[in-house]
């Protein structure tokens, strides 16, 4: 998915101090949060493809790799397969949107127009694979 490291890059801009000579975004940052976000989204839609369904080995990667947060994994759990991963993409606008403060509305749009834009291949991608095979 080339949304991960456009977003990435979009972010870095976004969140980064002029000021400052920031090579990256800092670990704490909105931005780092949201492609977190984006990167666990990705993660769990395809560890959750029909028929199988993700596994206490997948959530466990997602809190090991600091993705995700443990309250966060035991939310996630208790929901459907199916919104699992539209939650963590609609999370990741949300953390954007409290990031930008009170400059969200235009650069907002850019951000979330491309996340939204990744959701939108992950349904295809799932509505493809839900296909029946023809034999």
């Amino acid at each position: 998915f080339k949304a991960i490291p456009e977003a990435a890059m979009t972010l870095r801009l976004m969140f980064s101090d002029p000021e400052q000579d920031n090579k990256s975004l800092p670990e704490q940052s909105h931005g780092f949060l949201a492609i977190r976000y984006l990167l666990a989204a990705t993660i769990i839609f395809f560890r959750d493809l029909p028929p199988r369904d993700i596994g206490e080995d997948d959530w466990q990667f997602l809190v090991d790799s600091s993705l995700l947060q443990s309250s966060t994994v035991k939310y996630l759990s208790t929901r459907s397969h199916h919104t699992r991963s539209t939650l963590m993409i609609y999370w990741a606008i949300e953390v954007v949107h409290v990031g930008l403060g009170n400059r969200a509305d235009r650069q907002l749009k850019v951000v979330s127009g491309g996340f939204l834009a990744m959701h939108e291949k992950l349904r295809e991608i799932h509505e493809t694979m839900s296909l029946p095979i023809p034999f």
